[in-house]
């Protein structure tokens, strides 16, 4: 998962790193625990405010980096909808011409044979 800084603050468990807004975190390198990660999204930190948020995967990200075989198996197990449209997209299959997941769903089995 990735996550972007909503707020200016220096990390206290890496020397006082300084983030900025708009920054990634962790920064390149850095391994920080689930505990770590919690804290800064739930405001359980020194400025007692969210100081993170979860990036949302996007369509390039799933293509590019984890590059599955779209079979039938995968679009069924497949609920997120940006994760979705890359797969219908890698096989030739434009989402935008589908009003919902589901009819998307539909043309995706019907493409891979079901």
């Amino acid at each position: 998962m990735k996550y972007k800084v909503v707020r200016y603050f220096t990390d206290m468990q890496d020397n006082n790193y300084a983030y900025s807004e708009g920054d990634f975190y962790p920064r390149e390198g850095l391994v920080v625990s689930e505990a770590r990660i919690g804290d800064l999204l739930s405001g359980n930190n020194f400025q007692k405010i969210a100081l993170i948020k979860k990036v949302l995967e996007s369509e390039e990200d799933v293509v590019e980096d984890k590059n599955p075989e779209v079979t039938l198996e995968l679009v069924k197990k497949t609920t997120n909808y940006i994760r979705l449209k890359a797969l219908a997209r890698k096989i030739g299959v434009n989402p935008d011409d589908f009003k919902d997941v589901v009819s998307l769903k539909e043309e995706l089995y019907r493409v891979l044979g079901e």
